[in-house]
């Protein structure tokens, strides 16, 4: 257990005076104040997952529903009236090819799609991704 570390200073934002706790050796590193600033950092994938599922009326409360999905994969629907969500979770060190009615990326794991047009879908390797499908 480390303190938070929150920035690169001398004890990581954390306390202006030594911690009983050490302070580990990466804040320089993996912080808080990096990761804001990383428009790909996991801080910002949380942030923009987390800001989706307040946003998005399928994610909160549309039905559910699997896919069926190449192996390695695990993909489901998520659906009310006005909205059709398909998220898509590649585990393998292989891209995999998930079919879509086309759609537009709202998230991608990678942060660096998000807004794109797909028709079939490329999953990268270890990849996530979240859609909005065409109607």
């Amino acid at each position: 257990r480390t303190p938070m570390q929150w920035d690169a200073s001398s004890y990581a934002g954390f306390s202006t005076v030594e911690s009983w706790l050490p302070v580990n050796p990466d804040h320089w590193e993996r912080n808080v104040k990096r990761q804001a600033q990383d428009p790909h950092s996991m801080l910002n994938l949380v942030k923009s997952l987390l800001r989706l599922r307040r946003e998005s009326p399928a994610l909160v409360a549309g039905a559910y529903e699997t896919v069926a999905a190449p192996e390695g994969v695990y993909a489901y629907f998520r659906a009310t009236a006005e909205e059709r969500i398909l998220v898509a979770l590649n585990f393998t060190p292989k891209p995999r090819i998930l079919r879509a009615t086309g759609g537009r990326v709202l998230v991608s794991t990678h942060l660096d799609r998000n807004g794109s047009e797909v028709g079939p879908l490329l999953l990268r390797e270890n990849e996530g991704i979240v859609l909005r499908l065409s109607r």
